[in-house]
């Protein structure tokens, strides 16, 4: 980058980047699904049998602009055997009542997910750290989160 371009404004760089750049694609199609009141048992069950064959994931959190709260954890379930990757969103502000047998199914599947064998990568530790609305949710323990099986991303591309 020359030293005009990293003199110009965030805005300015980001617009002239998604001029220069192509947009990102995926190497696999996917399917995603909303975690939230919303969502069928049946879609949960089925999604709690995938969790239960895969070994690794990704996860990306999103933040919302004003307060800094999670708002949304996308979780993707990475299977080297199949053609399509899932990808289960996770809306914090729409989750269903705790001791609603959706709630439950909701906390199976993030305790298959988040099992110490099984491997999560994310990006940094702050990522890591916001897995805590998990917890406040009640979908998982403290204990739980502490024995989660995390690779950081960005420590591999660290000088």
């Amino acid at each position: 980058m020359d030293d005009t371009q990293s003199r110009l404004p965030s805005s300015k760089k980001h617009y002239l980047n998604t001029i220069v750049l192509h947009p990102f694609q995926p190497s696999k199609s996917y399917c995603f699904y909303k975690m939230n009141c919303l969502t069928s048992a049946h879609l949960i069950i089925y999604l709690i049998g995938v969790a239960k064959k895969t070994t690794r994931f990704s996860i990306y959190i999103e933040r919302s602009s004003e307060q800094g709260q999670v708002n949304l954890i996308a979780i993707e379930l990475i299977r080297i055997d199949q053609l399509e990757s899932t990808i289960l969103l996770f809306e914090l502000s729409l989750q269903p009542e705790q001791a609603t047998p959706l709630f439950y199914l909701i906390q199976l599947l993030l305790m298959y997910i988040f099992h110490p064998k099984k491997k999560c990568c994310i990006w940094n530790n702050d990522h890591w750290k916001s897995l805590q609305a998990f917890v406040h949710c009640a979908y998982l323990t403290e204990e739980m989160l502490g024995h989660i099986n995390v690779l950081e991303l960005q420590n591999h591309f660290k000088i």
